[in-house]
């Protein structure tokens, strides 16, 4: 085993599948993860982001070929760790990299299934869904079960990828050819790194497919803060929406959803500002409002809420189509077009 900088040079060999696992604070979990992981996966990196406890030396005991030791001076977050590996393992020729937790809760025997809609490529990304294993669900804590589900729709509203039931797993992987289109100045670099990858994908096309896997809560702790995660959450979700409706149906094309997320706007802003001058004139003269103001002031409320929910269908309805890789792959003639 030998350690390697965060910039990598040439591929020491034509790997194809690489597992990057970012790890801080992983010395109780990193072997047993790297027992597990390593004999199905051509190389394994390991991302020690600036762990203080003995992580990087159970790497290097582990003894195992097949892994390799980056380390951070600092610390910078999974986001942070991940983009290293990430870049690592296309440097040294990865045609698949997959994400792979510190802390085992991630079991190897689903790999095979997360893997499979990519050798095709059917997907451009696999992520696992933990919701269709509902007995093990019953383990996860119920203040954390119904977090989920509220962030999830959030985050399939924010990326477009309404198919993708549990956007919030760290259980993915993608295809070389997703991960060359991001922008990575745009991946943040800690506990929204996820999420953001998810944006980016949807972004450029790429098409994003669920995995049912086993859900698995280990006794560790999680060194993500509440706290920051509900302040810093809610901002993100909100500008990564505005930023894909107005990319999708303004910039890229013009279509149906357009129009009615248009007529939704202009029908909301026309029924607050009658209704609050007319509320604000009736508080004035101490006149109530008549019943025509009132209708006239709710009426096209109640007409761009009907917009919102028509494009809400429309765009839940539409989807990426064929996988980004596939059609990259067809353009350089790797792959028939008659290939499933």
């Amino acid at each position: 085993m030998s350690e390697a900088s965060p910039t990598l040079g040439s591929p020491a060999s034509p790997a194809r599948v690489i597992a990057v696992i970012p790890a801080y604070e992983a010395e109780d979990t990193i072997s047993q993860v790297l027992r597990e992981f390593s004999p199905l996966c051509d190389e394994v990196l390991v991302v020690d982001d600036g762990s203080q406890d003995e992580t990087g030396k159970r790497v290097w005991a582990s003894g195992l070929a097949n892994v390799r030791l980056i380390s951070h001076a600092h610390n910078r977050g999974v986001g942070g760790a991940m983009k290293t590996g990430i870049q690592a393992a296309l440097q040294r020729g990865a045609h698949i990299v997959v994400k792979v937790d510190a802390d085992g809760q991630m079991k190897s025997r689903d790999l095979p299934r997360l893997l499979a809609p990519l050798w095709d490529p059917q997907a451009d990304c696999s992520k696992g869904n933990r919701w269709c294993d509902r007995r093990a669900l019953g383990a996860m804590p119920k203040s954390r079960r119904w977090g989920n589900l509220g962030l999830s729709f959030c985050m399939r509203a924010a990326s477009g990828h309404w198919r993708v039931f549990d956007p919030t797993n760290g259980y993915v992987a993608w295809r070389r050819e997703i991960l060359e289109m991001i922008d990575w100045s745009r991946v943040q670099e800690r506990f929204l790194f996820e999420s953001s990858m998810l944006v980016e994908i949807g972004s450029v096309g790429g098409v994003v497919l669920d995995v049912p896997i086993k859900a698995r809560y280990g006794n560790h702790g999680s060194h993500l803060s509440v706290w920051k995660s509900l302040v810093e959450f809610p901002g993100f979700l909100l500008r990564a929406t505005l930023a894909r409706l107005w990319q999708r149906y303004f910039v890229l094309d013009f279509s149906a959803v357009s129009l009615l997320l248009a007529s939704s706007i202009v029908l909301t802003l026309m029924a607050v500002l009658f209704g609050g001058y007319h509320w604000w004139q009736s508080i004035r003269s101490g006149t109530p409002a008549t019943a025509g103001t009132v209708i006239l002031s709710a009426l096209p409320l109640l007409f761009g809420f009907n917009c919102l929910l028509q494009a809400l269908v429309l765009d839940v309805s539409s989807s990426a189509g064929r996988p980004l890789s596939r059609r990259l792959l067809e353009g350089r003639g790797c792959l028939s077009r008659s290939d499933p």
